[in-house]
C-alpha cells in the first residue's frame, strides 16, 4: 500500500497515489488467505475490488449534490446489506461498496469522475499481482495440504 502512495508523492500527484493505496487496502481487507488456492485468491481479491471501484465511482457522481447524495448512499446501504448476506466474499464486497460510496460522496475526487475507480482498481491489481507472485513456485500446494489433512 505504501508503494502507490510513494509514487504519487514523488510524481506530484499525492491524491492519485492515495486512491491507488486505498485500492490496495481494499484488496487486503477482502480476506485473502495464504492457505487458499490461487484460483480462490483471484476471486477473493477481484470481486470485492470491483465493488470497491464501483462504490467510489457512484460516490464521486453524487458528490456535492446534497439530498441526492443522501438518497444514493441510503440505497447503496440497502443493496450493500443485501449483498453481504450471500457469503464471506460478498460480505467484504458489500462493505467495500458502501464504504467507498461514502468516501466518494464525501470527498472531492480527481477529475474525470471515473479516475478514482480506475486508480483504486490499479491499486487492487498491484496487490493481486503480489499475491500471485509465488504461484509458479507453490502451484497446488494449498490443494495438496487440504488433501493431506483429509
Amino acid at each position: 500500500m505504501a508503494l502507490p502512495l510513494a509514487v504519487g508523492i514523488a510524481t506530484g500527484y499525492p491524491a492519485y497515489g492515495a486512491l491507488a493505496a486505498m485500492g490496495g487496502l481494499s484488496s487486503v481487507i477482502s480476506g485473502d488467505s495464504p492457505t487458499s488456492t490461487y484460483r480462490m485468491r483471484v476471486f477473493n481479491i477481484a470481486v470485492p475490488q470491483l465493488f470497491s471501484s464501483v462504490g467510489i465511482a457512484l460516490g464521486t457522481l453524487v458528490y456535492g449534490h446534497g439530498w441526492v447524495a443522501v438518497a444514493v448512499v441510503t440505497v447503496i446501504a440497502l443493496v450493500s446489506g443485501m449483498i453481504s448476506t450471500i457469503g464471506a466474499v460478498s460480505s467484504a464486497a458489500g462493505m467495500l461498496l458502501l464504504m467507498n460510496t461514502v468516501v466518494g460522496a464525501g470527498l472531492p475526487m480527481p477529475e474525470p469522475w471515473w479516475a478514482g475507480a480506475v486508480l483504486m482498481g490499479l491499486g487492487g491489481l498491484l496487490v493481486l499481482a503480489l499475491s500471485l507472485l509465488a504461484w509458479p513456485l507453490r502451484a497446488g500446494l494449498p490443494e495438496r495440504a487440504t488433501v493431506a489433512d483429509a
